[in-house]
């Protein structure tokens, strides 16, 4: 049998499965899944391995980082920063700004250095994507 569900699985849910039984989806899925809480995991790592980090752009993740962000834009013209709100998929919300006003502080986005030149294929940006198949615990 395969369960598949569109969100994390609570452990308790997870312990009732029966053995044969398999999901798509394992607890804590939402630290690397929320683009809130990845951003927070990768600054986490790259404090400790700032050498392997490197390639993360600076990044804030609202609104806990909302003071640092303010931070950033006092006394200084800003270049683009990309917003990008933590749930979205598929495009949805993300934009480009060089202006604080626009950000909404209450709500959970990723704001980020957007990397110029942006990478393209055949003229149109892209995602990257790895999917990872975990057989047994």
């Amino acid at each position: 049998d395969v369960i598949w569900i569109d969100a994390s699985i609570c452990p308790q849910d997870l312990h009732a499965l029966h053995s044969h039984q398999k999901i798509n989806h394992f607890p804590g899925t939402f630290e690397i899944a929320r683009k809130t809480n990845l951003i927070r995991n990768l600054k986490r790592m790259a404090a400790h391995h700032p050498k392997e980090y490197r390639f993360l752009p600076r990044s804030w993740a609202l609104p806990s980082d909302w003071t640092d962000l303010r931070a950033h834009f006092q006394g200084r013209r800003v270049k683009p920063l990309i917003v990008k709100p933590s749930r979205g998929s598929q495009g949805n919300g993300i934009f480009l700004t060089n202006s604080l006003e626009v950000i909404d502080n209450s709500g959970e986005y990723v704001v980020q250095k957007y990397v110029h030149p942006p990478l393209l294929i055949d003229g149109h940006k892209f995602d990257m994507r790895v999917y990872v198949l975990i057989t047994c615990c």
